[in-house]
């Protein structure tokens, strides 16, 4: 029973599992489910791509057809996915020098 209400009457709150939630989730590309599209125009080709594909363990959908131009866009941006970068943290004033004198880093190379 909600605590806001009108002459004693309860009030109906909403269903809340179909409203205000993502119903539809957001797959991603070059997999079973989702297998990226290319397009090319010979069969040499279909093959080359399908053994990089291979290789890099994504799932393609080769579609040959030769008054096409070759679409390969998918494919491209999983292949050129950029490594995650780490970012070394800075030793602390009272941490031992990196430069290896012995001294605190305040002291030494912390000026």
């Amino acid at each position: 029973m909600s605590k806001f209400f009108y002459k004693g009457g309860r009030t109906n709150m909403p269903d809340t599992r179909s409203v205000g939630y993502k119903t539809k989730k957001v797959l991603r590309p070059g997999t079973e489910t989702n297998p990226a599209r290319v397009t090319v125009q010979t069969e040499e080709r279909s093959a080359e791509l399908l053994a990089l594909a291979k290789a890099n363990d994504i799932i393609i959908k080769v579609v040959i057809d030769e008054e096409k131009l070759e679409n390969t866009v998918e494919l491209d941006t999983l292949l050129q996915k950029t490594a995650t970068q780490v970012k070394e943290n800075t030793p602390s004033r009272n941490d031992p020098c990196i430069c290896n004198s012995g001294k605190k880093y305040k002291k030494c190379c912390g000026v």
